[in-house]
């Protein structure tokens, strides 16, 4: 039988769905890839960060049922676990949440009658193919979130936080390097919160170190990282360890400390900054990217205005840029002054402007330098500091040194050599 498994929202959720499809194959089902036609089950990933993910998610139900009408739809992921009772209420067959996902390939057998295959021998999860092939290994090694942000239903969605096994973290790593991945990168919901769940409580940092020095994987990046993870450990590896990658992803949200605060974020933005300055003097040629957050309940033009200053003050690379949604049940969604959608919608511009400017002129920059290029589809792949480059000739899989001579026509990637 064929399943085809859809997956909204984050890399934390590609991953899973990786794993799924790795459980189902091994249980004897054909998946097909995403896009295909003539599946017998379909399973959606789903998101419920905003509520676009959500109605994302209603729409892509709906588009199965008229193109497969004889197929059976399971959807999972974090709009189920937070809305069960909601998305049942769809034209679907099975709704199993986050909590749930570990007996999914074994509920979808028995939805369609199959004989109950044994479980699969534990195995690493499937690598996911971020930009294309075995070239770059994404894995999860931290779920669940304990921070209470007031506009987040991400501790809902996920549950608590807890880690993998450092042991079986370094040991899927080694094999992965040892089957020609060249990069992991280590990811997790609140990965900084690595290993506090655990008995020796190892650290995020520790855990760098081991894979760095037990592994013979040759680029080591982490997914995003709330700023308060920046630890001492982790500023001496970026500062000494030339393959731990020099980039970032650190979330800001505001730079107004009176939205922080009714955000709940446990970082001011004088902190902030402060771990930006220790990032950059242990690593300057570091890129990093921000999420940022708009429309906040009760963010005024000073406080936007606010945000708008306190970007200028440290040299970001990106920026990642959300309108404000309210989530049922957060704190967030009952408070006053929600600001209309018109005035989101135009400071997302402004800032996704400012983000465009900002990553042109540091590719710009780079032109004339040298780096070190891991190609990973149709002779594209990125730096070190993960700028996208073209590397004429290169074949898939290829860490290559390059020098950079100039940017494509359009402006999107650099152009090695």
């Amino acid at each position: 039988m064929r399943v085809r498994v859809d997956t909204l929202g984050c890399r934390v959720n590609r991953y899973d769905s990786a794993a799924l499809r790795g459980e189902l194959a091994a249980r004897g089902w054909d998946v097909v890839d995403e896009g295909a036609t003539g599946f017998d089950v379909y399973v959606l990933n789903s998101c419920t960060v905003t509520q676009a993910a959500d109605a994302e998610a209603r729409g892509l139900v709906a588009r199965v049922r008229r193109q497969a009408p004889g197929a059976r739809v399971v959807v999972t992921g974090c709009w189920a676990e937070t809305a069960a009772e909601k998305v049942a209420r769809l034209p679907v067959d099975l709704v199993v949440g986050n909590t749930g996902k570990p007996e999914l390939a074994a509920r979808i057998d028995a939805l369609v009658g199959r004989e109950p295959a044994p479980a699969p021998a534990p195995a690493d999860p499937e690598p996911f193919p971020d930009g294309g092939g075995a070239t770059r290994f994404f894995f999860k090694v931290q779920e669940g979130c304990d921070v209470r942000c007031s506009f987040c239903i991400i501790p809902d969605a996920r549950g608590h936080a807890r880690s993998l096994d450092p042991e079986r973290v370094v040991e899927t790593v080694r094999r992965a390097g040892e089957r020609g991945f060249r990069e992991v990168i280590l990811a997790g919901i609140h990965l900084g919160a690595y290993g506090r769940d655990q008995a020796h409580a190892p650290t995020l940092a520790g855990l760098v170190r081991r894979v760095l020095r037990e592994t013979r994987i040759e680029r080591v990046r982490l997914g995003s990282l709330e700023p308060w993870g920046v630890r001492p450990e982790l500023l001496a590896l970026l500062r000494h360890e030339p393959r731990f990658l020099p980039m970032l992803h650190l979330p800001l949200q505001s730079g107004s400390e009176r939205i922080l605060r009714a955000m709940r974020r446990p970082i001011t933005a004088a902190r902030y900054l402060a771990v930006v300055e220790q990032v950059f003097a242990a690593r300057p040629e570091l890129a990093l990217y921000l999420d940022v957050l708009v429309g906040f309940p009760g963010e005024s033009d000073a406080d936007f205005a606010a945000t708008v200053r306190f970007l200028d003050q440290f040299p970001w690379t990106k920026l990642h840029v959300f309108p404000y949604s309210a989530r049922p049940g957060t704190p967030a969604a009952a408070l006053p002054d929600q600001v209309p959608p018109a005035v989101k919608k135009e400071r997302v511009r402004l800032l996704v402007d400012a983000s465009e400017a900002r990553f042109c002129a540091r590719m710009a920059a780079r032109v004339g330098s040298d780096d070190e290029v891991l190609v990973e589809q149709d002779a594209s792949g990125h730096t070190r500091d993960h700028f996208p480059c073209r590397v004429a000739g290169a074949a898939r899989g290829a860490l290559v040194r390059v020098h950079l001579g100039g940017l494509t026509p359009e402006r999107t990637q650099l152009l090695a050599s």
